[in-house]
């Protein structure tokens, strides 16, 4: 529920409403969207589904079951949380990820030598 609770916050933050505002596009009062957002109230899946639409994202964006990554303010790529997971950790191996966006398929090749050979 952490992420769920985080993303909503994100959310409304990013679209500059406050928690009132949100609750009047929702038919729901401040107190329910500060309690979604501190944990402290379980969502129905009818909030979800209204909450997912306001905000035109994916229910399994807001569950936190796949990430939505922007890229170039364009286009939005789908993903599940493991593979976002997977390309944070290779930030912080800066070699490794230098390797892999300049030259991906020389370095795909060799971590597939590395692992299966």
């Amino acid at each position: 529920m952490f992420i769920l609770c985080k993303r909503l916050k994100l959310l409304r933050l990013k679209n500059n409403l406050t928690q009132e505002q949100l609750g009047l596009k929702l038919h729901l009062s401040k107190t329910s969207i500060s309690n979604y957002e501190n944990e402290k109230r379980m969502i129905s899946i009818d909030t979800l589904v209204a909450i997912s639409m306001v905000y035109k994202v994916d229910l399994n964006y807001l569950v936190g079951t796949e990430e939505n990554v922007i890229i170039n303010n364009k286009e939005s790529v789908r993903m599940s949380t493991e593979e976002y997971e997977i390309i944070k950790e290779l930030r912080n191996h800066k070699k490794l990820y230098k390797d892999l966006i300049y030259n991906i398929n020389n370095t795909i090749k060799l971590i597939e030598r590395k692992i299966y050979y």
